[in-house]
């Protein structure tokens, strides 16, 4: 059973840039309406969305009384990160972190919410 789904875009299209359109909530929003149709779609708590320069994490987190899904994302993770305990953590810890432990451990995220 998949426990996330991902989406890839390609990097030189600047509107698919996560760090350029964070600052526009609308265009940050629309830039994870995708994947956040497929985790709805397919039942799933975890996903991602990366050009592989920038990935960024999610989480499905259902609200008490399961009327309203809130969609957490993690900090905006560069490929050229590097980690430094409790400051930042490697793309490679992230994707770890989901595929090993993603519906087992609780939430690294600590990020801003999206409706």
């Amino acid at each position: 059973m998949p426990i996330a789904v991902g989406e890839l875009k390609v990097p030189w299209v600047e509107d698919h840039v996560p760090s350029r359109q964070l600052a526009k909530e609308d265009r940050f929003r629309h830039l994870l309406g995708q994947i956040a149709s497929y985790l709805k779609d397919l039942g799933l708590s975890y996903g991602f969305y990366t050009t592989v320069e920038e990935t960024v994490f999610l989480q499905v987190d259902d609200a008490p009384g399961g009327h309203q899904s809130v969609l957490k994302y993690s900090p905006i993770i560069s490929r050229k990160d590097t980690y430094h305990p409790g400051q930042s953590v490697t793309l490679r810890q992230c994707f770890y972190f989901l595929g090993g432990h993603g519906g087992t451990k609780p939430s690294p995220y600590h990020g801003g919410e999206s409706p």
